[in-house]
């Protein structure tokens, strides 16, 4: 399975790369939201998706893949507790 992890928190994308490339997962990271809309394009399973970024937010990105035509699964994260967010970011 191949998944790309998003998230501003580079100490969280190195631990969830080794944690999952140990459970035999392709496993690509980002630590920018501009840069994972370059990447979305390689066919990824799953995209485990930081929702708050300094440069474009979770729900930013999952809008424009779905403007897109990108089909893949999201995983939303966030350290914040806001119901207005996880609501936002449901299909």
């Amino acid at each position: 399975m191949k998944v790309l992890i998003v998230d501003d928190n580079k100490t969280f994308l190195m631990q969830m790369k080794k944690y999952l490339a140990l459970k035999k997962f392709d496993v690509d990271i980002v630590d920018k939201g501009k840069k994972a809309l370059e990447m979305m394009n390689k066919g990824y399973d799953v995209i485990l998706l930081d929702l708050k970024m300094p440069d474009l937010s979770g729900i930013e990105i999952m809008k424009n893949a779905k403007r897109k035509g990108i089909k893949t699964n999201f995983i939303v994260i966030t350290g914040y507790g806001e119901v207005e967010s996880a609501v936002e970011a449901m299909p």
